[in-house]
């Protein structure tokens, strides 16, 4: 009996000495870390306030590649072309931008190009923004809802601010800002999504260019104008744009329509 006593006691000794000690236990349990170089871009991708090494910032390079994912759209100023109105020989130029959707199948794959306005407006890429203007958009569904809300705030803001529509320049600028700012709040993330403005202008305003009203130059009452901004703020008064999967197959199809237009305006000059 007491030989058997004696096996238990160095039995429950060995069974302590191996058990590990809960500080070993909790490391243990700790996730594993990486050593990462001073050149490791990923470091600097985890707020949007940082720069990397090479000033970027990757948190807006990543909304890009998020925007780049989206269902194609294409958009075209007929104004920089050389069309003329049907049954005049004036010289008057067609006023308005085409807009083009790529709606995708239900299995996900791209399908059928909407470009009729009713069907547009049913697209949830297409957003009223006020009477005079729409923003079209290629990315997040949820950042372009919260980016075309937005939108439609400061053009409210703007009317009761001054008593009259806001110009198509003062809408774009308000997009492109939201989308700036949201690059420049810690703890914030750019919006995936970029976006194209288009409208009517209600008056005559002063251009991005500086070109006063006066100016040859000037933006006559009910001109058509087409806008892009990306998910870092860039904003650009564009003759066409293209955003989502297919931005370069639909770049070239605008250029050649453009190169077309340009060659037969040349040809009737002549």
């Amino acid at each position: 009996m007491y030989s058997t006593a004696i096996s238990l006691l160095v039995t429950l000794t060995l069974l302590l000495a191996s058990r590990p000690k809960p500080a070993d236990a909790a490391r243990s349990r700790r996730r594993p870390t990486r050593n990462t170089s001073p050149t490791d871009p990923s470091k600097y991708d985890r707020s949007i306030t940082t720069f990397s090494s090479d000033g970027r910032l990757l948190q807006v390079e990543y909304g890009a590649i998020a925007a780049a994912r989206g269902a194609t759209v294409a958009c075209l100023d007929l104004d920089c072309m050389g069309l003329k109105e049907s049954g005049t020989n004036s010289g008057t130029r067609r006023r308005g931008v085409v807009v083009a959707v790529v709606r995708p199948n239900a299995s996900g794959t791209s399908g059928s190009i909407v470009s009729h306005p009713q069907h547009l407006l049913l697209s949830d890429k297409v957003h009223r923004i006020d009477d005079h203007a729409i923003l079209v958009t290629s990315g997040l569904s949820g950042d372009s809802r919260a980016l075309a809300s937005s939108a439609r705030e400061g053009c409210q803001r703007l009317r009761l601010s001054y008593g009259e529509s806001p110009t198509l320049e003062e809408i774009a600028k308000h997009v492109g800002s939201t989308q700036h700012m949201l690059t420049r709040i810690g703890g914030a993330r750019p919006f995936g999504v970029t976006a194209a403005v288009i409208g009517v202008d209600p008056i005559p305003h002063r251009d991005m260019n500086g070109a006063s009203a006066d100016s040859d130059d000037e933006i006559l009452l009910g001109t058509p104008s087409l806008y892009r901004t990306d998910p870092g703020g860039t904003l650009d008064r564009c003759d066409y744009c293209a955003a989502g999967k297919g931005t370069e197959g639909a770049l070239q199809a605008l250029e050649n329509i453009m190169n077309d237009d340009h060659g037969t305006a040349d040809a009737d000059a002549k």
